[in-house]
């Protein structure tokens, strides 16, 4: 079930300092870049909506380029197929035992008390964590690995759509891909406790400076390609309402950070 749609995104502020302008042919970007939002779906730029499921708790590769790769974690509701991403992550291949960037919403979201001050500078929803070092200041841009993976943090307001007075939204950029995040209630739900009770992260990607040179779920996604690992992510409902139900009761949500766990390749789950 998709999530309705906002009133429009917000100007992201702060932004980030201009790009010095290439002297070479830029590749060719992406022919169809993808939005995920919801329980988790996709929506295609051509507007093909592709709703998709995961096993949950864990982190799994979502999007690998040459130099770094997107990991993703979801949560479920118990006795549905119900699901939503809570965590986002980006790694450098080469170092897996270093994080450059994780964003998750703890599974304890003092979510009436963070909507309460719109002028504070706090991260309001979400744990964001920059080189396995906590930040918890919104309006700044923060910086990994000598400044090639980079955060903008700043929220936006969403009063009149679900009732919360600042929302958290990120911009992550890194030579392979930039995406943008942002926190968002369960707008599906008619009751207010539980679209509050659903708390996920909606991303989705502003650039792609080389989609030739992606790999992974995303990539086979956007380029219609079959799935290389249709036991980890499936396009079909899990098998049935029992099923289903038995799935999501794996966890409703885990608070462990992807630093945490043990490394083997980047191909693999965590």
């Amino acid at each position: 079930n998709p999530t309705p749609s906002d009133p429009g995104d917000p100007t992201m502020s702060p932004t980030f300092a201009p790009t010095v302008a290439p002297t070479t042919e830029p590749p060719t970007p992406a022919p169809a870049q993808v939005v995920l939002s919801g329980d988790p779906h996709i929506k295609l730029r051509n507007g093909t909506i592709l709703q998709f499921w995961m096993p949950l708790a864990r982190w799994l590769p979502l999007l690998e380029g040459p130099e770094y790769e997107l990991l993703g974690k979801a949560f479920g509701r118990p006795g549905t197929s119900e699901q939503w991403f809570d965590g986002l992550a980006v790694r450098k291949k080469s170092a897996l035992d270093n994080p450059n960037v994780e964003v998750t919403i703890p599974c304890a979201v003092p979510l009436d008390a963070a909507a309460g001050d719109s002028k504070d500078d706090a991260i309001h929803f979400v744990e964001l964590v920059v080189d396995g070092a906590r930040v918890t200041e919104s309006g700044r841009v923060y910086q990994s690995d000598a400044g090639a993976v980079q955060v903008a943090a700043s929220r936006y307001d969403l009063h009149k759509v679900t009732g919360v007075v600042e929302n958290d939204m990120f911009i992550v950029k890194t030579p392979d891909f930039t995406f943008k995040l942002r926190t968002m209630t369960a707008l599906k739900y008619d009751d207010a406790e539980e679209r509050d009770d659903f708390l996920h992260l909606d991303f989705e990607f502003v650039a792609i400076p080389d989609a030739s040179a992606l790999s992974g779920f995303l990539a086979e996604v956007m380029t219609d390609a079959p799935l290389s690992d249709p036991s980890t992510f499936t396009l079909d409902e899990p098998m049935g309402v029992a099923a289903a139900a038995a799935w999501a009761e794996q966890a409703l949500c885990s608070d462990h950070r992807l630093a945490a766990e043990p490394k083997t390749t980047s191909s693999k789950a965590y």
